[in-house]
């Protein structure tokens, strides 16, 4: 009935013989545009509903595990090799970021994710138009604080419900190369902030291109390989690069003795 008398109002509005036409039109195209408004919301609600889920689910481990590797051993190499390297390398991590938005069941944390990767987001696209160290810093610094947040997330996701399986496993992985990540990032920030921490720092940048040398540190401090070609010289650098060998013995040890536990608890 109320589109019967507003179509009727709105012909006579285009014979110019109404002004109640004129005010039926826009009734309906308010109404129009509020459905497409509800409609828009609950795609949105859907979205966001179906990546919560998936995110929470064991095989979301999976992809995780994809987005570290292509990070750490594929796209880093690429910085300093290829011009798209950089741009590969960001890509995969804020994929990284992305995850950890929606790998919590409490929207408040789900809120504080958001916020950190948006503020990652807004200064890289703020370096785009203006290289500061300020906004570098700024960024690397709420880098690190995410991908702590993302390791606690995904260390609660690792042993919910006691339940063992082969996701499990690959979750276990993913905290240690985030752990590896992190270590990364705090060896750049320390060598921005003090100058001169390794025996080769006259030769790294400290900027996006010479990340892939403190990447490459990290990964052979965790797994305690210590090739030799790069060391640590300051005392706060050789700090944590003792802390990361050292966690990186204990962490396998620690998870697999607790994964067998909950196995052997369950049968």
């Amino acid at each position: 009935m109320r589109w019967t008398i507003c179509s009727l109002c709105c012909a006579s509005a285009d014979s110019g013989k109404s002004f109640l036409g004129v005010l039926g039109c826009h009734f309906i195209d308010y109404n129009v545009t509020k459905t497409d408004y509800i409609c828009d919301m609950r795609i949105v609600r859907q979205l966001r509903g179906k990546l919560k889920d998936y995110w929470l689910k064991d095989v979301s481990f999976l992809l995780l595990f994809v987005f570290l590797f292509l990070n750490l051993f594929v796209f880093s190499p690429m910085i300093d090799e290829l011009k798209t390297g950089e741009l590969l390398y960001n890509v995969s991590l804020m994929a990284i970021l992305f995850s950890g938005v929606w790998s919590v069941k409490k929207s408040v944390f789900r809120f504080i994710g958001g916020l950190l990767f948006v503020m990652v987001l807004v200064f890289k696209i703020l370096r785009l138009y203006e290289e500061t160290e300020l906004f570098y810093n700024l960024e690397l610094i709420i880098i690190i604080l995410y991908l702590i947040y993302l390791i606690k997330t995904n260390f609660a996701l690792l042993f919910r419900d006691y339940e063992v399986n082969f996701y499990r496993i690959i979750g276990a992985v993913n905290v240690y190369l985030l752990f590896a990540l992190v270590g990364a990032y705090l060896f750049l920030l320390m060598e921005i902030i003090h100058p001169g921490n390794f025996s080769n720092s006259a030769e790294i940048d400290t900027y996006e291109t010479g990340l892939s040398n403190f990447i490459y540190f990290s990964l052979v401090s965790i797994s305690t390989v210590g090739y030799g070609e790069m060391y640590p010289e300051h005392s706060f650098a050789r700090s944590l690069s003792v802390f990361i060998a050292v966690l990186g013995l204990l962490y396998p040890t620690l998870v697999i003795a607790r994964l067998i536990t909950l196995e052997l608890q369950k049968k």
